[in-house]
Formats: C-alpha cells, sequence, structure tokens
C-alpha cells in the first residue's frame, strides 16, 4: 500500500537532516494520523482523541519530526 509514496518519504527524510541539526534531547513519540478509509493498516483506540487511524512512532526534537516510521 504505501509503495506508491516511497520516493516522497525517502526525499523528505534527506531534506530534513539537511535542514535541521537536532540537539541532544531527541523524543520517541507515538501518534495516530486519522484515517477513514479501508486498509488492514488502521489501529482503533477508542480512548484517544483521534481513536482510528495510522499508528506513526515518530522522532522528534523541538516540535521537529526528525524520522517516523
Amino acid at each position: 500500500m504505501f509503495n506508491r509514496v516511497t520516493d516522497l518519504v525517502k526525499y523528505l527524510r534527506l531534506t530534513y537532516r539537511k535542514l535541521y541539526t537536532p540537539s541532544a534531547y531527541l523524543i520517541v513519540n507515538k501518534i495516530i494520523k486519522r484515517f477513514i478509509g479501508r486498509t488492514s493498516e488502521i489501529v482503533n483506540i477508542p480512548t484517544k482523541l483521534t481513536p482510528k487511524g495510522f499508528k506513526i512512532w515518530v522522532l522528534v526534537n523541538k516540535g521537529y519530526i526528525l524520522n517516523w516510521l
């Protein structure tokens, strides 16, 4: 499913690394990006503000997303 955006993701990750130098403190966090279509990758966590969508693990520094999985 995600093969269509592989080139865009590679470009964004390289650009982020060129434009931003993180400080010593990094945070690993998970976010849920809302998605209402049909796919097997959707998670449902009823206690979250956005209960249905893609769960994405992100590496963050001072509000900037440096990498994601």
